[in-house]
């Protein structure tokens, strides 16, 4: 099983939604814990981007020794966004809204840019969120109906889906790598020159990746094609 550990940004806001985090085999993962929890120092148990001092040169050093290490050992990014603003103008209704929200779609831009990836032989797709409860219900509607498309593209040789299962978790270390790339993706999104999108760069900086941060088009021709409540679409 190749899994996922993927956390969010900005879901309560109409600016970016993003969710992200990295991508490998059980080998690798038990690579990073290690790594990982070497690079963090013996002063730190967990990262926690929030809580950082932007104005602390230790900030800068820490996100320095933290960002290859997902890449050494192995992992790939994987992420998916969108804005709000760019196709909330285009959903009618507060329980529309509340359907296609912006951590939902977020969710559908990484799932379907994972499944359209190759997948070895034998081998299927798992995806562990960090615990989400106001949106968690959408998301899974969402990856339970990417799971029964039957478009061969997102399944396997052999017929089944290329996401064999998906589950939401309590916080721990190995979310720490999606909170980083998050927070990241966000600030370079916002302003590639400012001093955060600067610091957080170096885990953007090496390795593979799989995702998009949609654009304003695609987002809002997915909408106008998509079902939701209160539209006349079948």
């Amino acid at each position: 099983m190749i899994c996922a550990y993927l956390d969010e940004t900005g879901q309560h806001a109409r600016d970016y939604v993003i969710v992200a985090g990295h991508i490998g085999y059980p080998s690798q993962w038990e690579r990073f814990d290690l790594a990982w929890r070497n690079a963090l120092g013996k002063q730190r148990t967990r990262l926690h981007m929030q809580a950082l001092r932007w104005s602390s040169d230790s900030t800068q050093r820490l996100l320095a020794r933290l960002g290859s290490v997902p890449s050494d050992c192995g992992l790939k990014r994987l992420f998916g966004g969108v804005r709000v603003s760019d196709y909330e103008d285009l959903i009618p209704g507060s329980r529309a809204k509340k359907v296609i929200n912006g951590y939902a779609c977020a969710v559908l831009s990484v799932a379907t840019s994972l499944l359209l990836c190759d997948v070895p032989d034998g081998e299927r797709f798992e995806l562990i969120f960090e615990r989400q409860d106001r949106y968690w219900t959408y998301a899974q509607v969402v990856l339970s109906t990417i799971s029964q498309d039957p478009n061969p593209k997102l399944r396997t040789k052999n017929g089944e889906s290329k996401l064999a299962k998906w589950s939401s978790a309590q916080s721990g270390m190995r979310f720490d790598q999606a909170d980083y790339l998050c927070y990241a993706l966000l600030q370079r999104q916002r302003d590639q020159g400012s001093r955060k999108a600067a610091w957080c760069s170096p885990i953007l900086e090496s390795g593979s990746e799989i995702g998009q941060i949609m654009t304003r088009d695609a987002i809002r021709e997915a909408v106008l094609h998509e079902p939701y409540p209160g539209s006349n679409k079948v």
